[in-house]
């Protein structure tokens, strides 16, 4: 069992809760929900069959937009020449926080109903990185069983 799936457009961390002062209202930022909201629709979409349980695999790739300038955090030996020529994915040490998109990812695809929950989830793979020249920014998802 294998579910993939990439989500067009630039990746969200789950915001943390914010608290409406009138009426004790708690909320998650526009962003988030409705990145939230477009990721899951994709997922149910995408997804066919009853939701996927028992020991799972869940790798990311989150790809940011790459900015027309080099960021001064990236500054390892041989980053410059690797950007001049930018046809490379670098390593993308910005927000969001890759734990931050983990979490949106998960609660999506158990509200999706891709995975029954996401205490089933045993390994995590994830990369952060800046976009090659020309690519767009998404998040590429590959969910499996582990045998």
């Amino acid at each position: 069992m294998t579910f993939e799936l990439t989500i067009p457009g630039p990746p969200v961390g789950k915001g943390s809760v914010r608290v409406a002062r009138a009426g004790n209202r708690r909320y998650y930022p526009k962003t988030t929900t409705q990145w939230m909201a477009n990721a899951t629709d994709l997922m149910r979409f995408a997804h066919t069959g009853p939701p996927m349980s028992g020991p799972l695999s869940l790798s990311l790739v989150i790809i940011k937009r790459r900015p027309k300038t080099r960021p001064a955090c990236v500054s390892w030996p041989g980053a410059r020449e690797n950007w001049k020529e930018g046809g490379l994915l670098m390593w993308c040490p910005s927000t969001p926080d890759a734990s931050n998109v983990v979490k949106a990812v998960e609660d999506c695809l158990t509200k999706a109903g891709v995975i029954e929950d996401d205490r089933f989830i045993c390994r995590l793979t994830v990369g952060k990185y800046y976009a090659a020249k020309g690519a767009e920014p998404c998040v590429k998802v590959l969910v499996r069983g582990i045998a």
